[in-house]
């Protein structure tokens, strides 16, 4: 739902709802159904002619069931979480930038829900009319929605890349990216580089008609 409050803002309220199924949890080692229902209210403005800000918040509600198939199984889990998500974008004829904050429940790769909290950047800078330079900031907390599962991590990534546009179809790119990570319930921490060369096409778009 959309309200046009003044000319250069909008008024925003949406549901909020997931379903998330797992049939191989290697946390607690049993399968699991957690149900997400919630809302968020919120505006969008236009400040000027080159930034805008978006923000949304509100509350969620996940009721996580557990099941097994040998075994002693868990009792249900319910929980109540913040939902947040804004941005302040700006651009220019070179520049455009964005400031990003979110907080939401999300599946992860171990099989559980988790609340996810995070701040970000993304920017790029126009080095010529056929090339670019960006660059992603990322970091934040994880941890499982059901406190009973200790497996909490903080995380932080960096990538930078440049691309330069051949043709109107062809686009060579080269990017560089770093990862870490530092878990609860594990001594020390875990970090990644990774580098990728991509040569790009982009096909010209289909027009159907009658």
């Amino acid at each position: 739902w959309l309200h046009q409050w003044t000319e250069p803002t909008q008024l925003r309220f949406q549901v909020y709802a997931s379903l998330f199924e797992n049939d191989a949890n290697l946390v607690t080692d049993v399968e699991l159904e957690t149900e997400t229902i919630g809302a968020q209210v919120g505006f969008d403005s236009t400040l000027s002619q080159k930034m805008s800000v978006s923000f949304l918040v509100g509350w969620a509600r996940l009721d996580t069931e557990y099941s097994r198939a040998v075994g002693p199984t868990p009792e249900d889990d319910d929980a109540n979480e913040l939902l947040l998500k804004g941005s302040l974008d700006y651009e220019s004829e070179r520049h455009k930038m964005s400031l990003i904050v979110n907080s939401e429940p999300s599946g992860s790769g171990n099989g559980v829900i988790v609340s996810a909290q995070a701040v970000g950047l993304e920017y790029t800078y126009a080095l010529t009319e056929r090339s670019d330079f960006d660059l992603e900031l990322n970091a934040g907390h994880r941890s499982p929605v059901d406190d009973r599962i200790e497996n909490d991590r903080d995380f932080a990534r960096v990538e930078l890349g440049v691309d330069y546009r051949l043709s109107q179809r062809w686009k060579v790119a080269g990017r560089y990216a770093y990862s870490w990570q530092a878990r609860e319930a594990v001594d020390g921490t875990a970090n990644s580089n990774e580098v990728r060369v991509s040569i790009i096409y982009t096909p010209e778009k289909s027009i159907w008609s009658r």
